[in-house]
């Protein structure tokens, strides 16, 4: 874990990655719901990435839970 104030580190602490959800008694998450979502996340983002060396830009809005993907190539060709 690193801890920053402003952007810069104070310091950074080493632990387990089962240790994490249970951090100051914090149970806010559950580890194998989170895998299965970014498993979800990776293949979508598989199907949808399909041009060879392309850029693309992938945003959530603040507070949002839905994800837009845009193909960055899209902007090189309208101008």
């Amino acid at each position: 874990i690193c801890y920053h104030k402003e952007g810069i580190v104070q310091g950074y602490q080493l632990i387990s990655t089962q240790k994490i959800p249970h951090l100051a008694g914090y149970e806010g998450f559950d580890p194998k719901v989170v895998e299965e979502y970014a498993g979800s996340v990776l293949n979508w983002l598989k199907d949808r990435c399909t041009n060879d060396a392309g850029s693309y830009l992938l945003v959530r809005e603040p507070g949002g839970n839905q994800l837009l993907l845009y193909d960055l190539s899209d902007l090189r060709h309208s101008n």
